[in-house]
């Protein structure tokens, strides 16, 4: 998968106020010429930031600098895209980088925010397999050269439009995909189909919001269209890029068991997250904007709020160590 919950941020001349010293916006705190970690796609990559600004909002953004790479890459992010430069986050980064490399993503990436890899399928909907090097790979190529970029190469947000959204991921749900990450790195598994299906949490979630909803019932279909939404991109997304390369053939045998049923009626909270790292690019391909954007902004991050005060409800209980069977069959079929 290649998740991004990238999202970059305003540019200088922007609404907002910047200074010299460090601003919080609830989360740790930064300052100007401090070295930290910043995510940036897949990757986390060391940097400086050069200026901090606060927004009208109370939120904190930093223009920051990654090492190494020419200072076209500098960009405004949130500080939900960075962490303090410590010897565990340090830890955390090569980590990273090395399931990143094992996966065959470029090292030199400004990757997607957590980090998966995308699987390629035909128009039957079956694996691709990677072209061997020459002129057939060609395309492939192309296609890696758009999503990492070299430092003196193109800008990897070369696309025809910006995402419309800006989600802000609370530090729970970070830290949890992270965990998602190592556990599937670990060989386990999310066991299937979840207790708390992503279709049952939407609902849950429509349910509760549409209690406070206005009375001319504008909200309500608001909320209901937006979640309609979300399920919709869920089915669609699953099979293609939010799944780990270990999880393909656990794909295999639900689509045999339950191939009548959509996605969303099977899996759960884990791979619900890793479609909002990816949401942000998804929709850059819509064409929404205006107050419309913003609605769906604030209705968005209202859900990844909700989704973190509820982690312990909706999160799996525990991981299923896969069978050797499973890892010998999914080593010879993904690897």
């Amino acid at each position: 998968m290649d998740l991004d919950s990238e999202t970059g941020g305003p540019p200088a001349s922007a609404s907002g106020n910047d200074t010299a010293h460090g601003v919080t916006d609830g989360q740790a705190q930064y300052s100007t010429n401090e070295r930290v970690l910043c995510y940036h796609r897949s990757l986390i990559y060391e940097a400086k930031i050069l200026r901090t600004r606060k927004e009208d909002d109370g939120s904190a953004r930093y223009l920051v600098h990654y090492k190494g790479w020419n200072s076209k890459w500098d960009e405004w992010v949130a500080s939900d895209r960075m962490l303090k430069d410590t010897p565990v986050n340090r830890q955390l980064q090569a980590q990273i980088a090395e399931e990143q490399a094992k996966q065959g993503i470029d090292k030199r990436a400004l990757p997607s925010a957590l980090g998966f890899t995308r699987e390629k399928k035909d128009e039957g909907g079956r694996p691709v397999k990677k072209e061997r090097a020459g002129a057939s790979n060609k395309a492939s190529s192309r296609a890696a050269a758009a999503e990492a970029p070299r430092q003196q190469g193109q800008t990897p947000h070369d696309q025809p439009r910006q995402s419309p959204i800006t989600l802000t991921f609370p530090d729970s749900l970070k830290a949890y995909l992270v965990d998602d990450w190592a556990k599937i790195s670990n060989q386990m598994l999310v066991p299937l189909p979840c207790n708390k299906t992503v279709a049952t949490i939407l609902h849950l979630y429509a349910q509760q919001r549409l209690e406070h909803s206005d009375p001319d019932g504008r909200d309500a279909d608001f909320v209901n269209e937006t979640v309609a939404g979300i399920r919709s991109y869920f089915d669609h997304a699953l099979g293609n890029m939010l799944l780990y390369r270990f999880e393909r053939l656990q794909l295999q045998e639900v689509l045999r068991e339950f191939g009548d049923q959509p996605m969303s009626a099977i899996y759960g909270f884990e791979h619900l997250l890793r479609l909002f790292v990816e949401l942000p690019r998804l929709m850059s391909h819509t064409k929404i904007d205006g107050e419309p954007a913003m609605m769906l902004n604030r209705q968005l991050n209202d859900f990844l709020e909700w989704l973190a005060a509820n982690l312990d409800k909706f999160r799996a209980p525990m991981y299923d160590n896969a069978p050797s069977a499973y890892i010998n069959v999914a080593k010879a079929q993904f690897h």
